[in-house]
């Protein structure tokens, strides 16, 4: 069994990670808003129906989101026409939506680099390989790590309609409402 302090150090690195370059915890959109371009990201157009089922919310939850996330540049919703069901709207990721989810990603990619930046290259090499065997180790166990790898790591929160009671430590200086603003990566935003 892994010892106690390494267990905390992991969530504390985690934790560090998630506080340093989260959209939703630098308050630049709400868990809703996250997961919904996460889920857009990976799937492409989705119908607000399917978002809701992914998301666990009602259909105006999802619409209100889009509306705000529209307004914002990053998505676009377009009925279904050309022999479609009109009533049916597709949501796809705008060309801007697209660049914000990378610049998450590449920002996340630079805080860990610079996490690393005290280690040699010996020290980083068996790191990696003891991470390979730990991931290798979950993956075996069905611990649901397959086929995740590439995937990023996700607010605090999990999915809406999905949510878990957090504990002391990573309910501290969590906001209670959430926020009705989108600042997209290159406004002022910190996801560049």
């Amino acid at each position: 069994m892994a010892s106690e302090r390494l267990v905390e150090d992991l969530l504390a690195l985690w934790r560090l990670l998630r506080r340093s370059t989260h959209p939703v915890r630098r308050a630049e959109m709400t868990p809703e808003q996250y997961w919904l371009l996460k889920n857009l990201s990976r799937r492409g157009s989705c119908s607000v129906g399917e978002l809701a089922t992914a998301l666990g919310l009602s259909g105006s939850s999802v619409t209100s989101a889009c509306k705000r996330l529209e307004k914002a540049g990053l998505v676009r919703r377009v009925r279904q026409g050309d022999g479609g069901d009109e009533r049916v709207v597709l949501v796809e990721l705008t060309a801007r939506g697209i660049e914000q989810v990378a610049a998450w990603q590449r920002e996340r990619r630079a805080v860990l680099s610079r996490m690393l930046e005290p280690l040699t290259p010996a020290e980083q090499d068996e790191l990696q390989r003891l991470i390979e065997r730990v991931l290798e180790a979950a993956e075996a166990a069905g611990d649901g790590a397959e086929g995740r790898r590439d995937e990023e790591p996700g607010p605090e929160q999990d999915p809406p309609g999905q949510a878990q009671v957090p504990n002391e430590q990573e309910s501290e200086g969590r906001g209670s409402s959430p926020l009705a603003t989108v600042t997209p990566a290159g406004e002022g935003g910190q996801a560049e």
